[in-house]
């Protein structure tokens, strides 16, 4: 099921945000929700793999956008890159006024929709551990700090947390990782950080 955030309507600011998650066994099989060139794209994926990612990045972007359009047939729904690899939003030819963020890893997917007034990016990472070399090359000294700060168990998920959201911030800036991900530094609030230093008491 989709959730919906209402948030105050004022002019520049963003009324509704959706966003939905789903595994790559509940994508169908059949190609009758794709559109034409949703098609044409998916021809030209020979690798079984990347075939599999993006048709699931698509199902799943195209069950939120029923929060928006909700009697539209999802064939007539079409996600298309633009010219900056962004995803975009179409209902036949039209592209539609929203703002669409789609992210998936180990055969989930999330995508988040919201007003196109607003910025949107989301990520999806798993837990793992993320060597210094990882923290040295795509983290700002603050987080690099932030990071050797935490208690230990805190650390790798710090660092998970830190590197999706600057992915996120790198979606909605419409860049991706083709910026350094040094150029956008993630700050933890006072209260969550206090949570991750070491225990001085003890």
């Amino acid at each position: 099921m989709a959730h919906d955030r209402v948030m105050d309507g004022g002019e520049g600011v963003v009324s509704r945000i959706a966003y939905l998650m789903t595994f790559v066994d509940n994508v169908p099989t059949e190609d009758d929700w794709l559109g034409p060139r949703e098609l044409e794209r998916q021809a030209s994926l020979k690798v079984p793999k990347r075939r599999r990612e993006w048709r699931l990045g698509r199902w799943i972007a195209k069950r939120v956008l029923r929060s928006w359009r909700h009697n539209v047939p999802r064939s007539r729904l079409e996600i298309v890159p633009a010219d900056d690899g962004a995803p975009e939003a179409f209902e036949g030819e039209r592209r539609l006024p929203i703002a669409l963020s789609i992210t998936h890893r180990s055969n989930v997917a999330v995508c988040a929709v919201a007003d196109e007034v607003c910025r949107l990016g989301c990520d999806l990472e798993v837990l793992e551990p993320r060597s210094e070399l990882f923290v040295n090359d795509f983290f700002t000294e603050a987080e690099r700090t932030a990071v050797r700060s935490a208690a230990p168990a805190a650390r790798d998920w710090l660092a998970c947390l830190i590197w999706s959201a600057k992915e996120s911030a790198l979606k909605a800036l419409r860049t991706g990782l083709r910026r350094d991900t040094r150029t956008v530094e993630v700050e933890i609030p006072s209260a969550e950080h206090n949570l991750l230093m070491p225990d001085a008491q003890d």
